[in-house]
């Protein structure tokens, strides 16, 4: 089962913004798992610089308890 108009992006491709213009959603899955804090902000950064009023980000990532 898919959605409507998703395109999947391998890491490569994470890393190239611009296609990214106008969407109204971006789903990042492990975001913060998969990469350091700070590559992770800076590819968080990057992707709402280009997005629109309209656009949703939504971050599907675990939570670990401390401890």
């Amino acid at each position: 089962m898919g959605f409507k108009n998703t395109e999947l992006l391998e890491v490569e491709e994470i890393c190239t913004y611009w296609f990214l213009s106008g969407v109204k959603s971006v789903y990042l899955r492990e975001i913060q798992h998969n990469w350091e804090d700070d590559k992770a902000a800076e590819i968080l950064q990057n992707i709402i610089s280009v997005m629109s009023e309209q656009s949703q980000i939504l971050i599907d990532d675990p939570v670990l308890d401390d401890m």
